[in-house]
């Protein structure tokens, strides 16, 4: 949005359950763009849950909301959930020129955020990963899954997460001209500072895990079930035999961190594999020690982050970024949702490929750097951000 410094800005209200650390820089970086304003209203999060707000929010206006939260099991999945019920307060002293808001996930929210929208005649920007495939719905998850169409259908615009969300955007039927595709990453011209500023790390990290002429098996996350760490363990004990030289690095925690160790140890691969904890300030350190990044379950930010430090990576289905990110045999390789013992025994054909073919990992490296630098970056998601917002605002008003 090309307006001068002397005329208002467009005010942007940000409705998230939590502000979590990688999107920061995002809304910082949205924040710093000429005419826009931003302020970010999200919860205290869920203790013990996934949602969790970043250590440090600065860069852009933000409000923590006074919270009620807990979990909920819809269609046999526990979900963690958040309701602020001064939002709809928040947001009128605020006054927003544009709304954007996180999708079905943070459903409780977004019905007052509707509710302030449709009365105060203000555009919404629903970003969101569509839906992933094979999903299917209890009763309460139908009523649920209605709620979200009937928000989708009532946005001004459609911000999906990658061509997965834009497919799913045209079988609803909305109109293209709403629908935009902002492939999701994470702020990869940071990420390539990181990688000059902690480079010196690198060797002292490689005498303190003993990876010296090790081949790495990179994981870097949270330890939760959906992530299926669990099928990576068994992976690397097949690949383990084939690539004796071979460890397994995993960088994170949560509350499969001990259950994963014991899984390690029963499979006879804990010499071999490190959880080294949550690392997060210098975390492109420990992404240099990697040959190749494994995302055995659900995610996606990490893959763009893997892909800036010119890994190769192996994953399933994630948040839908992976359909734009990992191209099959040229970036890496995607599996198929199968059984457990398939998905094993592909990620573990994949690993020995790319362990024992230096000539191979290294080109789909540099693959992975090129689709990065060319094409799905922090430049190209920001732009496209910008055009979903400069659609919407230039709505005159919100269809309900």
């Amino acid at each position: 949005m090309a307006i001068k410094d002397n005329v208002k800005r467009t005010r942007v209200a940000i409705v998230y359950r939590v502000c979590q650390h990688w999107r920061v820089p995002i809304f910082r970086k949205l924040n710093e763009i000429n005419g826009i304003e931003v302020k970010v209203f999200y919860s205290k999060g869920v203790p013990g849950s996934k949602l969790v707000n970043g250590r440090e929010i600065s860069g852009f206006s933000a409000r923590e909301l006074p919270t009620v939260g807990g979990e909920i099991k819809i269609s046999g999945r526990r979900s963690p959930f958040v309701v602020c019920p001064t939002l709809f307060i928040e947001l009128a002293k605020y006054n927003p020129d544009v709304l954007i808001v996180e999708g079905g996930s943070n459903l409780p929210n977004n019905i007052f955020v509707y509710a302030y929208a449709l009365l105060y005649k203000k555009p919404v920007i629903w970003w969101t990963l569509g839906e992933l495939p094979g999903r299917k719905y209890s009763k309460a998850g139908m009523i649920y899954r209605w709620l979200v169409e009937e928000m989708e259908r009532s946005s001004s615009a459609l911000l999906g997460y990658s061509s997965v969300a834009v497919d799913y955007f045209k079988r609803k039927g909305y109109p293209e001209e709403k629908c935009f595709r902002a492939v999701n990453c994470v702020d990869t011209d940071k990420v390539m500072s990181d990688i000059g500023s902690t480079k010196h790390l690198v060797p002292l990290l490689r005498d303190q895990y003993d990876l010296k002429n090790k081949k790495v098996v990179l994981f870097v996350g949270a330890l939760t079930k959906p992530k299926r760490i669990d099928r990576l363990l068994h992976a690397f004990a097949e690949v383990k035999h084939e690539v004796p030289d071979s460890t397994l690095l995993i960088v994170g925690d949560g509350p499969e961190r001990a259950a994963l160790e014991s899984t390690a140890e029963r499979i006879h691969i804990a010499d071999s594999t490190i959880f080294t904890g949550e690392i997060v300030d210098d975390v492109a350190a420990y992404y240099q020690l990697g040959d190749v990044f494994v995302l055995p379950g659900l995610g996606g930010l990490a893959i763009s982050e893997a892909m800036t430090h010119a890994l190769p990576v192996i994953c399933g289905q994630g948040d839908g970024c992976e359909v734009d990110l990992v191209q099959s045999g040229i970036s890496g390789f995607r599996f198929e949702e199968s059984t457990d013992p398939e998905v094993i025994s592909q990620i573990a054909s994949w690993l020995c490929l790319l362990l024992k073919n230096p000539d191979v990992r290294e080109t789909m490296a540099e693959n992975s750097r090129l689709i990065i630098a060319s094409t799905h970056n922090i430049r190209s998601y920001m732009a496209n951000i910008v055009a979903a917002l400069k659609y919407a605002e230039n709505r005159t008003k919100v269809s309900y």
